[in-house]
């Protein structure tokens, strides 16, 4: 595999505890989407989606699930397993292994 460089990077959304802005204004329509977040635990994850979110859409397009406290790549195993699903409410990667609630 070729990997091609990484031209420009962009902070396109930072939650705000104090604006409860739907997250969906700022990231859908965005392919290349990566997020990196803490959680409640403390764990910090990310997620990569090659795919644009769009509504209604699932897609079955390249996508990664990271574990950046445990140094861990998460790949898809099978042609059956979604790489993100749409959400009005939540930001899904995998069959809801990461699912990141609005607001």
């Amino acid at each position: 595999t070729i990997f091609t460089p990484i031209k420009r990077t962009r902070l396109i959304y930072q939650h705000d505890p104090l604006n409860n802005n739907n997250f969906h204004k700022y990231i859908d329509n965005l392919p290349h989407l990566v997020l990196i977040a803490r959680l409640a635990t403390g764990y910090k994850v990310a997620a990569w989606s090659e795919a644009a979110l769009r509504p209604k859409m699932v897609s079955e397009h390249n996508s990664l699930l990271f574990s950046l406290t445990n140094n861990r790549v998460f790949r898809l195993l099978n042609e059956n397993t979604k790489a993100v699903t749409y959400d009005d409410f939540f930001l899904i990667f995998g069959n809801s292994e990461l699912r990141l609630k609005v607001g």
